[in-house]
């Protein structure tokens, strides 16, 4: 016989005052053999007892039953199916009072040894810019022995944490929400890393803010030009360059922007595009300029 065992047993939620009348699992594991996958857990329980006992493949329920309990003792939930084998098995033993629907007074996770999804289920995770600031919300639908939310943040090199929340482990999920102070004029990268209480964790989507500014701005004087002007930038960032563009859309002129005035001499008469470019995003600011001598 093959069998697997792995208990993760902590309590999401106790109440003291219930402890003399609240069915408990104390350890629980998953065994297999051959193609049958069996849960079996362990129980304390006043008379009577009442526990709902939720098994999951991945995210589907493929089992969810009223439990009532006597005293403690051993219980097995026989023959169970799950097409992404043992170890996308998960159990949920939630004990209730009076009923399977009174108050929750414990609860228990169960995984099978490497298996397993992270008990939050993650709805959405967006983020916006409001001037200085980024505004970044989330939503779960579901959360169980989740322990935190580290919000990590990118600006062109690795991710580092800026931020922890700590999971409210709400059954029905919650709304989160930051608001990180972001005056990167490219591009910022956020994401989410998920942990739950027994050291495991996934990371969310990664949300892309653009900068508020992320290529300088300038001015050319004079305009119209005899030839000679000067492009004055208000923020040099050594990630711009100035492109002078012909009528016909030809670059003439590519100048690498290390100063804040830059001089533009020797044109011929014409209209031309001054073009300022971020090399890191492809954002621009083009000008016209004209030129009579």
């Amino acid at each position: 016989m093959k069998k697997f065992t792995l208990i993760f047993a902590f309590v999401a939620l106790s109440i003291a005052g219930f402890a003399q009348t609240c069915a408990t699992v104390t350890t629980g594991f998953f065994t297999q053999t051959g193609s049958t996958v069996s849960l079996t857990f362990n129980y304390i329980s006043p008379t009577p007892g009442y526990l709902q006992l939720t098994v999951k493949c991945g995210f589907y329920v493929i089992s969810d039953e009223c439990i009532i309990l006597n005293g403690s003792g051993t219980y097995t939930k026989p023959n169970l199916f799950c097409s992404g084998g043992i170890s996308a098995l998960t159990a949920v033993a939630t004990g209730h009072l009076g009923s399977c629907n009174g108050a929750v007074c414990s609860q228990i996770l169960i995984l099978p040894p490497g298996g397993g999804p992270l008990p939050v289920v993650l709805n959405s995770f967006t983020g916006k810019r409001a001037g200085n600031n980024v505004l970044l919300n989330w939503k779960t639908e579901s959360e169980l022995n989740t322990k935190a939310f580290i919000l990590e943040k990118s600006t062109g090199k690795d991710f580092e944490p800026i931020t922890s929340l700590e999971a409210s482990n709400l059954s029905t999920g919650s709304v989160y929400t930051y608001t990180d102070n972001n005056f990167v004029k490219g591009v910022t990268q956020y994401r989410l890393k998920m942990t739950d209480i027994n050291g495991s964790f996934k990371y969310s989507n990664i949300v892309v803010i653009k900068g508020q500014s992320s290529v300088s701005d300038f001015t050319i004087f004079p305009n119209p030009s005899n030839g000679n002007a000067n492009i004055t930038i208000t923020d040099v960032t050594e990630a711009n360059n100035v492109d002078v563009i012909d009528a016909s859309g030809r670059v003439i002129k590519t100048i690498v922007v290390n100063k804040n005035v830059i001089p533009l001499n020797g044109l011929q008469n014409g209209m031309y595009v001054v073009r300022i470019a971020n090399k890191n995003t492809g954002e621009f600011v083009s000008k016209k300029l004209i030129v009579v001598n």
